[in-house]
């Protein structure tokens, strides 16, 4: 045991216990709303490895002796600033919105159209089953008329869009049980396919679904079963994924899963947890070199959608990690990420891991307010939940990778957001709910939330 960790682990679980209980007293913290996503990203980044190394873990494992203990704890300080930073946000979004509604007419939202839902689910699961097919990991056809464009980016990204289809027919339809079967069988051929981010975002898109179209502001039994499944399933996923391709009986399957787990807990390279490791990383290679980037990693965003097969010298997304590492610590050789805490320190110092937070946190309760004046089958609450499912982009890599992975991986749900807002019907939700399905709770589909009870 490392006694070192235990005062900075003592500021961070009061840190989160205290941020916690104020959201809770005014009601702000509900599975919709950015806290609780944002609360489990640092708890399992931050606070979870704080614990490990409190029992004796090794900084940055994959590379022994190179990182001090003094590192991690200024990097917990600065994720626990940034927490508090991004709790500001939120109740400053949360005192506009409640001040903005009351003097303000009810919004109209634009409603979804059915027919537009199932035409664009059955073209994207067509499109998804291509990907698939050609561009999978364990697909056995090859691209080869496709040229210099074969290994793109774009092309692999449809690889997840037939698990977009059913998240598109969830969000119309619900879960009836044809739907969950058909969902069972995309994820798991989908999960051996591509990378594992696909099904963990398509869960807690779900998981999200289920609690808009019910009103929910806590995760019932089934969602908690499904988010320890989506929890359980992640570590070994590429293990397991890896596996099935090699035909790998069931029992093998399971045994190599079980031995995942096995070897994280006697080896903590193969753990997969030390992502604060990676921020105290880029945290001590800014200091070391001397200047602050002032955003120029964000500029990314404008020159990262050409494709590279016309742009032959078009530099890498990280490009900025490329600039900071070094012989002892190639952050970007090995594919690190630096967290949002990280990204803003070696952007702006500690005044961006005090602001940018904040800016984050204003942004994201600002959405979730003028969502949750919508009903549930609108396109506001469809481009919210897509938002809110891919911002743990944005919590772990930079502000470039945020905006850019929903309009390329999560194209398809924003663009039939986009077909319903210019073709779709305007209905006021707020005088009146959409015929259809009620659930076991007894809640219209497209009820509209209170902004005083959120």
């Amino acid at each position: 045991m490392d006694l070192t960790y235990l005062p900075f682990m003592m500021i961070d679980v009061t840190v989160v216990l205290g941020c916690s209980f104020a959201l809770l007293s005014k009601r702000i913290l509900c599975v919709l709303h950015p806290s609780f996503v944002y609360l489990l990203f640092h708890i399992f980044c931050v606070s979870f490895r704080l614990f490990l190394l409190l029992l004796g873990g090794t900084p940055m494992p994959n590379m022994p002796g190179v990182m001090s203990s003094d590192e991690i704890c200024r990097a917990a300080l600065l994720a626990d600033l940034a927490l508090v930073a991004m709790t500001v946000g939120w109740f400053w979004a949360m005192r506009r919105s409640r001040r903005s509604s009351r003097n303000s007419v009810t919004p109209t939202p634009t409603m979804l159209s059915r027919g537009v839902m199932v035409v664009a689910a059955v073209v994207t699961g067509i499109i998804g089953i291509i990907g698939l097919l050609y561009f999978g990991f364990a697909a056995h056809l090859t691209a080869e008329k496709l040229g210099e464009y074969n290994p793109s980016s774009y092309l692999f990204m449809t690889t997840s869009w037939a698990v977009q289809a059913v998240l598109i027919l969830h969000f119309m339809f619900g879960f009836p049980k044809w739907l969950i079967a058909a969902t069972s069988f995309v994820f798991f051929i989908t999960m051996y396919n591509t990378a594992r981010f696909t099904v963990v975002l398509g869960g807690l898109f779900l998981i999200l679904t289920y609690a808009s179209r019910t009103g929910r502001r806590w995760p019932t039994l089934k969602m908690s079963v499904l988010a320890a499944a989506i929890a359980l399933l992640y570590f070994p996923m590429k293990t397991i994924s890896s596996a099935i391709r090699d035909g790998e009986g069931f029992e093998t399957v399971v045994q190599k899963a079980i031995d995942v787990y096995g070897a994280g807990a006697r080896d903590e390279r193969a753990a997969e947890v030390g992502f604060l490791d990676m921020a105290a990383c880029v945290i001590t290679l800014s200091d070391e070199r001397g200047e602050r980037f002032w955003g120029k990693p964000w500029l990314m965003i404008f020159s990262a959608p050409i494709p590279r097969q016309i742009w032959l010298d078009k530099p890498p997304l990280n490009e900025y990690l490329y600039t900071l590492q070094t012989s002892e610590r190639p952050m970007a050789t090995m594919g690190m990420t630096p967290l949002i805490f990280g990204d803003a320190y070696l952007n702006f110092g500690i005044i961006g891991v005090a602001f940018w937070p904040l800016i984050v946190g204003y942004f994201m309760g600002r959405l979730y307010h003028k969502a949750m004046l919508r009903g549930h089958l609108t396109a506001h609450r469809l481009v919210y939940l897509v938002l809110l499912a891919t911002s743990l982009q944005l919590y772990r890599d930079c502000l470039a990778q945020a905006i850019l992975f929903p309009t390329t991986a999560y194209l398809p749900l924003l663009m039939v957001a986009l077909v319903n807002v210019i073709y779709g019907r305007r209905r006021n939700s707020a005088l009146g709910f959409l015929p259809g399905r009620r659930f076991s709770n007894d809640r219209p589909v497209n009820a509209v939330v209170r902004l005083d009870s959120v």
